[in-house]
């Protein structure tokens, strides 16, 4: 099972304060069977939350309890050495 751990805060460019999450919004654990599936839940999650490339904080992305990398606004895993997956 992979997961990915959502990192959001306020946008300062938006007048929300950087030190939490916007309003209504918690940071939260997505999970699904692969990693495409993984991307489509975490972009539909952006959008039912309102949460744009100012808030998103890159997320931990993980198969099983093996850490594999950041998940960056768009959706790209970032391996654990810095280079797009």
């Amino acid at each position: 099972m992979y997961s990915v751990h959502t990192s959001v805060w306020g946008n300062p460019d938006h007048g929300q304060d950087p030190s939490v999450t916007p309003w209504g919004v918690e940071n939260t654990v997505l999970t699904a069977d692969d990693l495409d599936m993984l991307q489509i839940t975490v972009d539909r999650w952006q959008v039912e939350n309102d949460i744009g490339g100012g808030n998103w904080d890159n997320a931990k992305v993980y198969y099983n309890e093996h850490y594999l990398g950041s998940m960056s606004y768009n959706g790209k895993i970032n391996p654990e050495g810095g280079e797009d997956a």
